[in-house]
């Protein structure tokens, strides 16, 4: 049986196997069977960051000696206005 390593997903991180990043990254793991594995209930995990415009700011392993797999650290700035949708705030007009 293979093994799933799983993930877990903050508000400002995404740890994910390393195992299966690498099995994504080198086409052995299909791209749907991933992103249904990794839905965490709001659909494409790595969407939910980039829609709301937050980038990658750091990536490191955590290495677990112990275990089958380490653990892949992403973790999001805080929303970046140049990737984000522009939105006028509430009750202001916008300008011509």
């Amino acid at each position: 049986m293979r093994y799933y390593g799983g993930a877990v997903m903050t508000r400002n991180e995404i740890r994910m196997s390393a195992r299966e990043l690498l099995d994504l990254l080198a086409g052995k793991l299909d791209y749907e069977l991933f992103a249904k594995r990794y839905d965490l209930g709001g659909g494409n995990l790595f969407r939910l960051f980039r829609d709301r415009g937050r980038m990658i700011s750091s990536a490191a392993v955590e290495h677990c000696p112990d275990e089958d797999d380490d653990w892949v650290v992403l973790r999001f700035s805080d929303g970046d206005p140049a990737t984000s949708e522009f939105t006028v705030p509430e009750g202001q007009p916008p300008s011509a």
